[in-house]
């Protein structure tokens, strides 16, 4: 940029070349590589794991046509692809490469064309969300360490960088390997609970620590958002009338949103209490779910589905977890890990902190100085 070199890599067109180049072989750890065809656009993708993020967005690089752009439409379709796998405030590393029919793309309305207009901007908005979504999710992903890299070793990355061909075979097996497996979490034995909040359990690759309310945030979100996005919408009729605690000026926005609020499963009588409400909806969540609806409907007129599926898991399945210091039975433990294990995405809860960590018998006998 301006005559300056800002980051070089070997010219290899490999994906694990171009990042171990750019950021490090570390961060190329369970690197996600695919590509996207569908009515003549052509997505490549290159996804850094959930586990390595930013606190900006500017390690989210997208091209057209091999130009780099900056769209803040398709920046938050990466993000949206992330969401409920990665932490409030922080930001995936990606690059997202989109190949198009020239004449759909306008570059002359920027002075140093790094903006664009596309004919159909909301249509790939949604199909690199949903790309994105899709492959996390029937991804097989690491557990996170305490180490910094788990592999390779310092000195063998560090080898490889002075050679003149870059050599990433050795991860490029490791990953195969990974992808391989068809149980997104591992193996391993129960043996005790920590502060009452981790499950402790262990195999022979070290000591994995598990967040019991995490863990269970996570089961329930996935059961709540299918239930959401079920096309039929289960409601039930109240035997008693159900008294909202709202403000008078919520009251009049009910009043005025009735209709919108029915398509959603809300009904009212003439005092403005709840009458019918969906199935899926506990009684004590009827005022978050109704103050949440009038706001996004006052505000925008409309209210994204997917949207609104999101927040009312997310809230519901927090809830309704089991909470820290609560002692679980073995038959509890065993529950909670097969339903885990059954999850589409078990490595974090719905707000991005992982569920299961793992302590490395290397990261054990580091702490004890038996290696240094």
């Amino acid at each position: 940029i301006d005559n300056k070199s800002i980051r070089k890599t070997f010219g290899q067109d490999d994906p694990y070349s171009i990042i171990s180049s750019i950021y490090g072989a570390g961060l190329a750890n369970n690197l996600t590589s695919f590509t996207v065809e569908q009515q003549k656009i052509k997505i490549e993708f290159i996804l850094l794991s959930h586990q390595y993020t930013r606190t900006n967005k500017r390690d989210i690089n997208i091209f057209i046509n091999n130009r780099y752009i900056q769209n803040y439409l398709l920046k938050e379709a990466v993000i949206k692809g992330f969401s409920g796998k990665i932490m409030t405030g922080r930001y995936p590393i990606a690059i997202v490469k989109v190949f198009m029919d020239e004449s759909l793309v306008d570059v002359n309305v920027h002075p140093q064309k790094l903006e664009v207009k596309m004919v159909n901007e909301y249509f790939l908005s949604d199909l690199i969300e949903r790309s994105i979504k899709d492959k996390l999710t029937s991804k097989t992903h690491v557990i996170p360490t305490q180490s910094e890299v788990t592999f390779p070793k310092r000195k063998e990355v560090k080898e490889s960088y002075l050679q003149e061909s870059f050599d990433l075979t050795f991860m490029e097996e490791e990953l195969e390997r990974i992808e391989e497996r068809k149980v997104k979490l591992p193996s391993f034995d129960y043996i005790g609970t920590l502060a009452g909040t981790y499950l402790l359990f262990q195999n022979e690759d070290g000591l994995y620590l598990l967040d019991q309310h995490a863990a269970e945030e996570r089961v329930r979100y996935e059961y709540y958002h299918r239930k959401l996005g079920e096309i039929k919408l289960a409601v039930t009729d109240l035997l008693i009338p159900y008294e909202l605690e709202l403000s008078t000026r919520e009251l009049e926005q009910v009043q005025t949103l009735k209709d919108k609020l029915l398509e959603f499963g809300f009904k009212f009588d003439t005092n403005h209490h709840l009458i019918q409400a969906p199935t899926w909806i506990r009684s004590d969540e009827y005022n978050e779910a109704i103050i949440y609806l009038i706001e996004q409907l006052s505000l925008n007129k409309k209210i994204s589905l997917s949207d609104y599926r999101d927040n009312m898991a997310k809230s519901m399945s927090c809830k309704a977890s089991v909470k820290a210091n609560h002692q679980l039975s073995h038959k509890e433990v065993l529950k909670l890990v097969e339903d885990l294990s059954n999850a589409e995405f078990p490595y974090t809860c719905p707000h991005g902190r992982p569920t299961l960590i793992l302590l490395s018998h290397y990261d054990i006998e580091k702490l004890f100085k038996r290696v240094v």
